[in-house]
């Protein structure tokens, strides 16, 4: 893998400033998150139906893939219906379209909810309670679901897409959906 090294730079402390990629400071990778000491690389990944999209993590889980990206397209993300007239062209077009348990039971079918981190970018409480009920449903103890989403509100929604919720309905939901996994989910953050 090729990098940059102490002589590649000039007017830099390397090692306070740069440091080699996954050390201190951190400023070209990360620290490891898990006990192996290796990092979790997650794919982007959904589009379509849940079906289409889970046939992707199928597809990734058996390729080695300890965690998966969800992505929800651009309806699901602005919590309009897919349905409706004016989510028809980008319905499933850039992500997976989720708007109801049967979606979430039908995306996460036959994962390994026990071994396998989601990270979701997906509207935080519609995901967390989707991912909670599908969880139960396939056998697994919610509490056991490891991974993350994004909390518009406090991740700043406004500069992506927009739900067009009252900015305090939409803090009040992200509050209540990290008390609800500080609960409920204590592995997912």
């Amino acid at each position: 893998m090729r990098v940059y090294r102490p002589h590649d730079t000039t007017g830099l402390d390397y090692a306070r400033d740069l440091g080699d990629p996954g050390e201190y400071p951190y400023t070209r990778g990360r620290r490891p998150v898990n006990t192996t000491g290796s990092w979790i690389q997650r794919e982007l990944s959904g589009e379509g139906s849940p079906s289409r999209s889970n046939e992707q993590f199928r597809n990734l889980i058996a390729a080695g893939a300890a965690g998966v990206d969800v992505i929800g397209d651009t309806a699901s993300m602005a919590l309009i219906d897919p349905d409706h007239p004016m989510a028809a062209a980008s319905v499933g077009t850039a992500g997976v379209s989720v708007c109801r348990l049967t979606d979430y039971i039908e995306l996460y079918e036959g994962m390994p909810l026990d071994r396998i981190t989601f990270s979701h970018s997906l509207n935080a409480p519609f995901c967390v309670a989707g991912l909670y009920l599908a969880a139960r449903h396939h056998g697994y103890d919610a509490a056991q679901v490891r991974g993350s989403v994004i909390n518009a509100p406090i991740y700043s929604e406004d500069c992506g897409y927009a739900t067009h919720l009252p900015y305090q309905l939409r803090m009040r939901l992200a509050l209540d959906t990290i008390t609800f996994c500080a609960k409920e989910m204590p592995k997912f953050l």
